[in-house]
């Protein structure tokens, strides 16, 4: 199951149901500009880079929790990668070590 938006209730939710999903983030650190410029091409109505920013944050700080790590297995990019290219690099399955993932992604341990 992929989900696009990252909530604590649609999370809740997704494990409610017996799924256990893998949660895949942004690094704290991240460059919120150049996820900022991303998200405008796709025509997301961020009105600046600092609002990106406290996405990131938000976002990371919720669910790099012991809580999360616990129930669900947590990535962390560390550099500005896509999904898309994440879930092809790394097969069917996330947590599958295929050579490179580890380059590019921490995994966080409950």
């Amino acid at each position: 199951m992929v989900l696009g938006w990252l909530q604590k209730d649609v999370v809740r939710e997704v494990l409610s149901m017996g799924y256990k999903p893998e949660i895949v983030m942004f690094d704290k650190n991240i460059d919120p500009r150049v996820l900022f410029e991303r998200a405008r091409e796709r025509g997301n109505r961020y009105s600046s880079v600092e609002s990106v920013e406290q996405l990131i944050q938000n976002i990371y700080s919720t669910f790099s929790t012991e809580y999360y790590a616990e129930y669900f297995d947590v990535w962390i990019a560390h550099k500005p990668i896509y999904l898309s290219d994440f879930l092809v690099s790394t097969g069917s399955r996330l947590y599958r070590y295929d050579g490179g993932i580890d380059q590019l992604f921490e995994k966080l341990h409950g």
